[in-house]
């Protein structure tokens, strides 16, 4: 195989060009010998690579869990006394996502070649966070780089554990949509046509739900493909408007007012500022910058604007507590209050810490149950959607049967 690489030899001068070698591991293995300081280096031969990386991206995404092993390793080298450039060699062959693997090489070329622990994750802020740089950024300026990695394995593994349950609640509810979506379908295909040859040959005038139903059927057997190229342009506008348009915020405004999951999502949120905005104070972070990033973190932006707007009441001399005031609809009274105490003893960061174990212990307790709060709701609407199949076979049969 062939390798692009860039390098900077020992007189400081970049270098780049090509070289041939069994795998990229070899490959910087050999350029090292020869006393060059690898900055980044790529397989010329990465068009299938990249193929399969752009149209397979679920595969290859670096997920929570990833970067929580990964900050867990270095944490415990690092522990070790082993040099930051070694622990993230060592690393490298630990990780089985291909991507993440390339991406820690390069990182640690940057590394060797001079660049900060926390500049060389910056170049990859799609897969690690401003929270996440900022944190290990202060880390390298206190020493206690270890402590902050420590930190965030913690609450990686923390959010992953959180995704895990809420995914896991939501399987069994999904399985019952698709199995009845897939009866529904096998229903109206091949039992409603046999049914209509007798309606039709009874000659009596069917009800207003039963043409509808023989409308549905017959638009599923005749005019599928169409159908299945509508769904699929539907599918791709949807995406184009959450992506490039403001399909992000009118979905947030929706999630946060939803009647049983609006106040999980306004929990989840609330646990989140508190829980980075407190961590960020405590590891030195200027309260602005605090904020900022904060913002960046959270996932919604309703609270993206508040946040942003409160680093706005700050500058000119106001505290947050006062900006959350005016967002009652967004953060709950009791957390205004207790930010507001926190500002004025001065003890900010311990105030929010408490309010983020609060209400993560709150979220923790409704995603345990989120299957018996889904449930009910699921059992109507199936329960309604069957009736109404039902009610549009029978009318017809009993008008018959009565003539």
């Amino acid at each position: 195989m062939q390798f692009n690489y860039e390098a900077r030899t020992q007189d400081g001068e970049i270098q780049a060009g090509v070289v041939d070698s069994s795998d990229e591991k070899a490959a910087i293995e050999f350029l090292q010998r020869h006393n060059l300081v690898v900055i980044s280096i790529k397989s010329s031969d990465s068009a299938t690579t990249s193929f399969a990386e752009k149209y397979f991206s679920f595969y290859y995404k670096i997920k929570k869990k990833d970067l929580a092993i990964f900050s867990r390793q270095m944490a415990i080298l690092i522990e070790a006394k082993v040099s930051l450039v070694q622990a993230l060699r060592a690393i490298v062959d630990q990780s089985e996502n291909k991507v993440f693997k390339e991406m820690i090489y390069e990182i640690a070329s940057s590394v060797e070649a001079g660049m900060t622990f926390s500049a060389a994750l910056g170049r990859y802020s799609d897969t690690f966070s401003l929270f996440y740089i900022n944190l290990i950024k202060s880390g390298e300026a206190s020493g206690d780089l270890e402590g902050m990695l420590v930190y965030l394995a913690d609450h990686l593994e923390k959010e992953a554990e959180l995704e895990s349950k809420v995914k896991g609640a939501l399987i069994y509810p999904a399985v019952i949509v698709t199995v009845f979506g897939l009866v529904g379908i096998v229903f109206m295909v091949y039992i409603v046509p046999k049914i209509t040859v007798m309606f039709e040959e009874s000659g009596k005038e069917l009800p207003f739900i039963t043409k509808i139903l023989i409308a549905v059927s017959d638009a599923l057997i005749n005019y599928w493909l169409l159908l299945l190229i509508a769904a699929a342009g539907i599918a791709w506008f949807v995406r184009y408007w959450f992506k490039y348009q403001k399909g992000n915020e009118v979905w947030d405004e929706i999630k946060i007012k939803l009647p049983v999951f609006g106040g999980l999502y306004k929990k989840i949120y609330i646990t989140q500022f508190a829980e980075n905005l407190s961590t960020l104070l405590s590891g030195g972070i200027a309260m602005i910058q605090a904020l900022h990033i904060s913002a960046n973190v959270i996932d919604n932006t309703a609270y993206k604007r508040m946040i942003m707007d409160a680093v706005k009441k700050v500058k000119t001399g106001e505290t947050i507590s006062s900006v959350f005031k005016k967002n009652e609809k967004l953060v709950p009274p009791m957390v205004v209050t207790m930010m507001r105490i926190g500002e004025k003893t001065g003890k900010l960061d311990v105030v929010l810490k408490k309010i983020a174990y609060f209400y993560g212990k709150d979220v923790n307790g409704v995603v345990e149950n989120i299957s018996s709060l889904i449930e009910p709701m699921i059992i109507l609407a199936l329960g309604v959607a069957a009736a109404i199949l039902v009610a549009a076979i029978l009318l017809p049969i009993y008008d018959i049967a009565g003539a």
